[in-house]
């Protein structure tokens, strides 16, 4: 979990809260949820074994955390790579 009561870099006060996740999606559940096409799926999964880049984009709320952890449960099951994640907020 993660609160944050005050902005420290900007000297305002903002409340954030952060949980971690309790279930992490797969792209194989995207994909079943109609959320992606195979031929997207398919897509995605090879860009992840190519150490292609993915750009998630997205407004507040539209799921750009848990489309990631998707994207790295998958590289984490299909790849025996490392991935190195270095974030200024804890979210993956």
């Amino acid at each position: 979990m993660h609160l944050c009561e005050r902005d420290l870099e900007l000297g305002d006060e903002r409340t954030g809260y952060r949980c971690a996740a309790r279930v992490v999606f797969t792209l194989s559940d995207y994909r079943a949820k109609g959320i992606l096409s195979d031929r997207q799926h398919a897509a995605l999964v090879d860009a992840l074994r190519a150490h292609q880049n993915i750009l998630v984009g997205g407004g507040t709320g539209s799921g750009k955390t848990t489309f990631c952890n998707a994207l790295l449960k998958t590289i984490a099951e299909a790849t025996d790579d490392r991935v190195l994640i270095i974030e200024g907020t804890p979210e993956l």
